[in-house]
Parts: C-alpha cells; structure tokens; sequence
C-alpha cells in the first residue's frame, strides 16, 4: 500500500532509481531494450528530478522523472514554465488508479512548493493505452498527438495550480 514519496537526492538514491528503472523498462514499450534505458539515463539525469514511491513496508514501488521545458518542444530549459513528466513506473503488484494519483499530487504538490515559478504540466500516453488516456482526460488538456520513440503518444497539458486542486481533493 502506498505510504509516501520522496525526491531523489543521493546517489545511492539515483542508483536505486536506476535499477528500478531498467528493471520495468518493458512497461513503456516491449521495444524498449536494455541500451535504449542506459542511455536514457545517461542523457537526462543530469538535469530531470526523480521522485520516488515506497510502500508501507518501506519497498520502492514507483518512480516519477521530469524536467523543465520550453514552450515548444519537450528539451530542456533551464527557465522554462513548464515540466515534463516524461516516465512514471509502477510495479506490477502495486499498480492501481489510487497509488497513480497519490503518487501523481505528491509529485505535482511538490513541484508546486519547490518550483514556482511553474505554470504547466506536460506529459503523454500512448495512444494505444485506453486506461491512461482516459484517466489523463479527466484533468488534463488533450494538445496533440505525435510519433515518440515507441509509437504515437497523446500529449496532455494541465496548468499546474488547477492539476494540484484536483489532486489535493482525492482522499
């Protein structure tokens, strides 16, 4: 059952991040193969934040990871108003709406203490993945619809004080 989440700050914590991530990398895509993860890690770890979930028994079970963008693509920038959340995992045994949307406003009441010179929320789905569509739908703007790395992905967009109101009313 979900008890908190934290932000990644050592690198032992990054570490742990990393594992989890290789190890549920298949959850993207079944394309998704071990040298297109490393290095994923190794280009956008540099400059995305990593919030981390465990459970009760103090076990990590998701994993969220953003960055500031501009306004016009989904690259970095270091002033954007803008953050991508460009992967959330969560272990098979764990995966539920209720552990997705409390790790989802913890993450977003984060970024809203942490960051605020923020404005908007970004992320996507693939189009093929009727759960997430439908669920991103409910808060979120749909923009549009482009090719990704593992086929066409919906993109969504929530101003960030409206997506955390939202979220901060779910029990």
């Amino acid at each position: 059952m979900y008890a908190y989440s934290k932000l990644c700050e050592t690198d032992e914590e990054y570490a742990l991040f990393s594992k989890f991530f290789i190890q549920y990398r298949e959850h993207f895509s079944k394309d998704f193969i071990l040298e297109d993860a490393l290095i994923h890690l190794i280009s956008y770890l540099e400059y995305s934040s990593v919030i981390m979930s465990y459970n009760t028994e103090q076990q990590l079970i998701a994993c969220a990871q953003y960055w500031i963008i501009g306004e016009d693509d989904l690259n970095y920038e270091a002033n954007g108003r803008t953050i991508y959340i460009s992967s959330v995992i969560i272990t098979p045994d764990e995966r539920s709406t209720r552990v997705f949307m409390r790790g989802f406003r913890d993450l977003i009441n984060h970024i809203a203490m942490d960051q605020p010179h923020i404005r908007n929320i970004r992320f996507s789905a693939q189009v093929d993945n009727h759960y997430l569509n439908t669920l991103y739908r409910k808060f979120a703007i749909f923009i549009n619809a482009e090719e990704g790395a593992y086929g066409v992905e919906n993109r969504y967009e929530a101003p960030l004080l409206q997506l955390q109101s939202f979220l901060n009313r779910l029990k």
